[in-house]
């Protein structure tokens, strides 16, 4: 460890510091475990309503939606950022699927 580096910030030890950070990140951590395990039951939702009205094409339709999702993941977001504008491409790509 580079003891130096951290003895300049930590250099007057202030506890109520630490304890804020602390507490800030324990929430941050919270919340996003509250986001993933909503996202999480709205798919075994929509699961469940999907396998009666599809049937045996659910699948090959959850494997489109994956394909989809990473393709806008890597595509679209470098697209953006050469251009230097991400709401065009996305608000776009987005009425697309809507409609």
């Amino acid at each position: 460890m580079k003891s130096e580096v951290y003895s300049e910030f930590l250099n007057p030890f202030e506890w109520f510091e630490i304890l804020g950070l602390l507490l800030f990140f324990l929430a941050l951590g919270f919340v996003f475990s509250l986001i993933s395990q909503m996202g999480y039951f709205a798919y075994l939702t929509v699961n469940q309503f999907a396998l009666s009205i599809f049937r045996g094409y659910w699948s090959i339709i959850q494997i489109g939606l994956i394909a989809f999702a990473l393709f806008d993941l890597v595509y679209f977001r470098y697209k953006g950022a050469e251009e230097g504008d991400n709401y065009n491409i996305f608000t776009n790509c987005y009425c697309l699927i809507y409609l």
